[in-house]
């Protein structure tokens, strides 16, 4: 069985720097290639402003990029099914490297903190 990998991002208000939150908002994630980019998958926000999806390999190891090691992952915020923002991409993610603290079964890749 493919390993679990958990992405997650914390998203702020830019002027209050409180955390986005409600029912209003969805976060889409991809992972970018060169003809088509795949959609990793989307997430509410809770009341602390986590976006967390969960993922395995093969979810960015897609018919055109099939020896993928290292996703260019990147992600938008909807805000009643509009678009507000498009996070940069961040190429060849490391995931591993990138893990913000161990867990017992597969990797957790903190994205960071987004003030939006």
């Amino acid at each position: 069985m493919e390993e679990l990998i958990q992405i997650h991002a914390v998203l702020l208000d830019k002027l209050s720097k409180e955390p986005l939150n409600g029912s209003i908002y969805k976060v889409r994630f991809y992972d970018h290639d060169l003809l088509k980019d795949d959609f990793l998958g989307e997430s509410g926000l809770d009341d602390f402003g986590h976006a967390i999806i969960s993922i395995r390999r093969s979810d960015f190891q897609s018919k055109d990029s099939p020896l993928e090691k290292y996703p260019d992952i990147y992600f938008e915020i909807l805000k009643n099914e509009l678009v507000i923002y498009k996070s940069k991409i961040l190429k060849n993610l490391h995931l591993e490297e990138a893990q913000d603290f161990p867990v017992s079964e597969g990797i957790h890749c903190s994205l960071g903190t987004f003030l939006i």
